[in-house]
């Protein structure tokens, strides 16, 4: 079973034009999203925190918390944007390679993101962190 990135599968022609577009793009697929994660003692620890911040967050977080929990099963919540910020403001945490990325844009893989890593490119895939 191929695991998809939910946007690109829904956006698969405007990924595809992003990804040959030759601007410089970091992608971070949810393989390495997906082990940076907020747990529920994560957010015990923010609720018993008195900080007006800490307490805006847990508010924010408790929508993605119970999503996660009704679409996974899961009782952890994904940081997909904040990873992928990270990577990009201090690329020594990633390991990355270059290389050409397409998106499938039609059939039974349509969303499938291929890399072909053996032509210099402006796309930069992050594998996993350091």
């Amino acid at each position: 079973m191929a695991l998809f990135e939910h946007l690109i599968e829904m956006k698969h022609y405007a990924a595809n034009i992003v990804f040959t577009c030759g601007a410089y793009v970091l992608a971070v697929g949810i393989n390495v999203t997906h082990q940076v994660v907020l747990t529920n003692s994560d957010g015990e620890t923010l609720a018993s925190s008195n900080e007006k911040f800490a307490q805006y967050l847990l508010k924010m977080l408790e929508v993605y918390f119970n999503y996660h929990h009704d679409a996974y099963s899961t009782k952890v919540v994904y940081l997909h944007d904040p990873t992928a910020m990270l990577a990009a403001i201090n690329p020594s945490l990633i390991t990355y390679v270059e290389g050409a990325i397409r998106v499938q844009t039609n059939g039974i893989t349509r969303g499938l993101t291929l890399l072909y890593n053996k032509q210099k490119s402006d796309v930069v895939l992050v594998l996993d962190w350091r």
